[in-house]
């Protein structure tokens, strides 16, 4: 079966939900005792923390024109290769808009550390109250080349920083 971008996201959108409510299949690892994870590889680096995220409307939208949303967080995480200041740009709205149960695309997001760079894409969904949670898959460049940064990024106040949850892995 091929996923349209449409249906990928809606499936992200109920595992985020299916998350939220704590419902967790009995192949779930549970790295630290508090949180669990979905197919966690087995020789993955287990990260967590925080970021601390601005949203403005100074990006690109999809199409790469002004005008469009940008998000720029700060983030405070366990391990510091992927510490540093992420940016979430060129976004594709795929329902409603933000603050009315958006679920959007940024097709342009990199994290920038001291030692490098890791470029990917994250989408997100709010829930009723119009908070969003995100899933985000970055690949490593220059020292971090060979590696990825698969991350969860859970809000629950949007004047609060985000909890972070995920790990770093060989391979694409």
């Amino acid at each position: 079966m091929v996923l349209t971008t449409r249906r990928a996201v809606r499936l992200a959108a109920a595992v985020f939900a299916m998350t939220a409510c704590g419902s967790t299949p009995d192949s779930t690892v549970s790295t630290d005792g508090s949180a669990p994870f979905h197919a966690v590889p087995d020789d993955a680096v287990v990260v967590s923390g925080t970021a601390t995220c601005e949203f403005s409307d100074e990006g690109t939208d999809a199409d790469g024109e002004s005008g469009g949303f940008l998000i720029v967080c700060e983030l405070d995480l366990s391990d510091e290769r992927v510490s540093g200041t992420e940016r979430h740009d060129r976004f594709e709205f795929v329902t409603g808009a933000i603050g009315d149960g958006a679920i959007w695309l940024a097709h342009d997001a990199a994290i920038t550390t001291t030692d490098g760079t890791w470029r990917g894409s994250v989408q997100a969904a709010e829930n009723a109250a119009a908070i969003p949670s995100g899933e985000a898959h970055s690949v490593g460049e220059g020292i971090y080349g060979g590696l990825t940064f698969h991350s969860y990024l859970f809000h629950t106040d949007l004047g609060a920083p985000a909890e972070v949850r995920g790990w770093i892995s060989d391979g694409a």
